[in-house]
């Protein structure tokens, strides 16, 4: 065991797990000492040769420290980007994946005492990248602090089963992770990219039903759309899929771009001045923006983004860690991996509609650190489009329970960054999130499970729902519905916003009053 750093007690149960069964996922919330455990099970098996597979090149050299401060000073074997694929094999190698599936793809690299260890494994399940696992090694270790983003396609390529979920709840508990709140702020988008938006949606439906009437095995679900159009424009070459993927992308941007979003930013880091923030964005152009706004108001800040030379990007980094900037903006690549404990505020400024990039995100923020107070998530979410579904389906995993986050109109009452100068109010604070879990079974009987208890709901749905139903391909199942009256479906361990419920509040509070209160809690059978 190691001499500086003891094992929390989640780490020590997990690790026991995983020495008796050999293989499986753990799922451990970022910030909680994921990287930390995976070097213990290492050294607790001390295979004849391990192999770590990481998704990107920056997060080898944050292994090669956590072995270091382990106390491991042996020679650690490095590959991809700049540490190329040529260096001689060790007892410990650590591999980006895109380099790994290449060289050791082979059973004649596992068998009997060898190891290998796959961090941000719900990146590996793709045709090309899950060759790593065909070295068939006698122990198998999947880390991931979303891992449900691979759903049991991910646990059957491991083998094992899931070890161990240990959640930002429990972190915090356990005085794991830092305390956090978040704050889902809704705001109206500009007029011209509404408009925009709005014509994007249009032009989605109309090629959604000419491709409905063209393929017979379109599906109904909506939630397997994405999916199923990625597939069938490989496969059939057809450019109504190409336009679809294309519509899709187009309106991602529309959105991400409303220029409210850089005002909101100002207006936070004004509230936050003097703090350590990270800005999150999804696009390059927007990073830019954000910086020059905030730099016009005298803020001295930095922007990472794969568009600036990687000598720029790790200067940036360096210096952010030394505290020589306090405000870092970045386009994703830091959504993984990176690791600044002390900082406090987190502003989402963009953001896709998974929850894994949001527990990935919000990760970010809440590492534990010596004097620091609790730390804060904004998700800036506009009003009456997909941004919607990001903190439902966060919430919907159980990763953050739905009293953490609160919801805000938030008034844009400015045109221009020139013109902010004290902070704009959040206008009108929304109730809180919580949902239920809700079973249909075959029989169309709605249904909540307790610990050792089904109540039957007596719910009937008039022919209107009854469509709804229908339409999505909802005959059975498991369902969330949220406070607010959305809906949601488990779509092969995924949690996916399907828009409004026709199970409204309402309807389930007269069936049974008790279950908004009801939140099924870790370990409880739903």
């Amino acid at each position: 065991m190691p001499k500086k750093r003891e094992l929390h007690a989640w780490q020590a149960t997990a690790l026991k797990e995983y020495i008796e069964k050999k293989k499986g996922v753990v799922q451990a919330a970022t910030g909680s000492g994921k990287s930390f455990f995976g070097v213990c099970a290492i050294m607790e098996v001390n295979a004849r040769i391990t192999h770590i597979i990481v998704p990107r090149v920056g997060l080898i050299d944050q292994w090669a420290e956590e072995f270091r401060q382990y106390g491991y000073h042996k020679p650690i074997a490095k590959f991809g980007g700049k540490h190329g694929a040529t260096s001689e094999w060790q007892d410990i190698n650590i591999w980006t994946i895109d380099t790994a599936r290449k060289f050791i793809n082979n059973p004649e690299y596992g068998g009997e005492n060898t190891m290998l260890v796959v961090d941000e494994c719900h990146r590996s399940t793709s045709a090309t990248r899950r060759r790593v696992y065909q070295m068939k090694p006698e122990y198998c270790l999947g880390l991931s602090a979303t891992a449900f983003a691979g759903g049991t396609y991910l646990v059957n390529l491991i083998g094992g089963g899931l070890i161990y979920n240990y959640n930002f709840e429990e972190g915090l508990k356990d005085g794991v992770v830092n305390d956090y709140e978040i704050h889902h702020l809704n705001f109206q988008m500009g007029d011209e990219t509404r408009d925009l938006y709005d014509e994007l949606c249009e032009d989605i439906k109309m090629t959604r039903r000419m491709i409905k009437s063209s393929y017979d095995n379109a599906p109904e679900r909506i939630s397997a759309w994405p999916q199923w159009i990625n597939e069938m424009a490989a496969s059939t070459g057809d450019p109504l899929f190409r336009r679809m993927q294309m519509l899709w992308l187009d309106r991602k941007r529309v959105l991400w771009s409303d220029r409210n979003r850089v005002l909101m930013t100002c207006d936070l880091v004004l509230q936050h001045f003097g703090e350590r923030i990270v800005v999150f964005h999804q696009q390059i152009e927007q990073c830019d923006a954000i910086a020059a706004a905030l730099r016009d108001l005298n803020y001295h800040c930095a922007v990472e983004h794969s568009g600036l030379p990687m000598k720029v990007r790790k200067k940036t980094i360096n210096d952010f860690r030394k505290g020589e900037v306090d405000i870092l903006i970045t386009c994703r690549t830091l959504d993984e991996g990176f690791n600044v404990p002390n900082v406090s505020v987190g502003i989402i400024a963009a953001s896709s509609s998974t929850a894994t990039q949001m527990v990935q995100r919000v990760g970010r923020v809440i590492r534990k650190a010596a004097r620091k107070g609790k730390s804060m998530i904004y998700r800036f979410s506009a009003k009456g489009t997909v941004d919607d579904f990001a903190t439902h389906n966060l919430i919907a995993t159980g990763s953050v329970h739905g009293d953490r986050v609160k919801m805000y109109d938030w008034g844009i009452q400015h045109e221009d960054v020139e013109a902010i100068g004290e902070p704009i109010p959040q206008e009108e604070k929304l109730p809180p999130l919580f949902y239920t879990t809700v079973g249909l079974d075959t029989s169309g009987t709605f249904h909540i499970t307790k610990p050792n208890e089904r109540i039957n709901l007596e719910i009937e749905l008039n022919d209107e729902y009854n469509q709804f139903f229908h339409d999505m391909g909802l005959f059975s199942g498991r369902f969330r519905v949220l406070s607010d009256g959305s809906l949601l479906m488990d779509s092969r361990g995924n949690w996916v916003n399907v828009g409004l419920s026709p199970l409204t509040p309402e309807m389930l509070n007269e069936a049974n009053p008790d279950w908004l209160v009801y939140t099924p809690q870790n370990g409880e059978e739903e």
